[in-house]
């Protein structure tokens, strides 16, 4: 999903088999509907590259919330992110039920990136 026209037009064709929708993150659950993409059932991970750091905790909601009606029980919503702070805030966190795992670094990166998985508990582990 991808929110820029321009930067959509751009991977669909550098990506021409890639499924790809120019839409809102946060209509992730609706456009995935409506495109037929989850006539095999929910999906067992969202990744995301963004910039939740600087987004508001209502829009960070919006967007984690859509994610996790797409994920099967027991999904993941992997982030990754360029700051040194978890890019959910806690209190969106906790709102959603959800619980963060620092799962790797990236310190030669410039600047450095860390990958953040976010699932909620008591739900079946993915494989």
């Amino acid at each position: 999903v991808e929110l820029n026209e321009a930067l959509h037009q751009h991977l669909r064709q550098r990506f021409p088999g890639v499924w790809m929708a120019c839409a809102d993150a946060g209509a992730l659950a609706q456009v995935a509907q409506h495109m037929g993409y989850l006539e095999g059932g929910p999906v067992d991970a969202v990744v995301s590259g963004l910039g939740l750091l600087s987004m508001g905790r209502a829009t960070q909601k919006r967007i984690l919330s859509s994610a996790f009606k797409v994920l099967r029980p027991g999904g993941h919503f992997i982030q990754f992110t360029y700051g040194p702070a978890q890019p959910v805030s806690s209190e969106v966190a906790e709102d959603l039920g959800l619980v963060a795992q620092r799962r790797g670094m990236a310190l030669w990166n410039i600047p450095p990136a860390t990958v953040w998985v976010y699932t909620r508990p008591g739900e079946p582990p993915s494989a």
